[in-house]
């Protein structure tokens, strides 16, 4: 069974992934999952919820992009990040973090990013 995203043909040399709907699903059921949700790969995941609850400072902003990088370099190789220009901003009075992660797709060339709000 192939993989419909993937270029099965020669994909260290042309274009690995097709369309990049796909890569923004991936990276949205990485930030969705918790570790332990999915079964036989109980490392995958982002659990962020825990740093709604803390204060939000730049030691705890500083914590989540390297959570979030670490989490998307392990588990989505065919993004390369921007990290100067992901950002992390806290919204304390709404208890929420925006989170805008600038990368790019291998094969696909070009900016994408992906913005969304990690709130209660």
């Amino acid at each position: 069974m192939a993989l419909s995203d993937l270029n099965q043909f020669t994909p260290l040399e042309s274009q690995i992934v097709e369309d990049s709907e796909v890569i923004y699903q991936s990276i949205y059921n990485l930030l969705s999952t918790k570790p332990g949700e999915r079964l036989f790969r109980p490392h995958l995941g982002l659990d962020l919820d825990d740093w709604l609850f803390e204060i939000m400072n730049e030691d705890a902003i500083s914590i989540i992009k390297n959570q979030l990088i670490n989490s998307l370099k392990r588990f989505e190789p065919r993004v390369v990040l921007d990290i100067p220009n992901t950002k992390i901003v806290p919204h304390p009075e709404k208890h929420s973090y925006e989170i805008d992660i600038s990368f790019s797709i291998i094969g696909l060339g070009g900016e994408f990013n992906l913005t969304g709000e990690l709130t209660r």
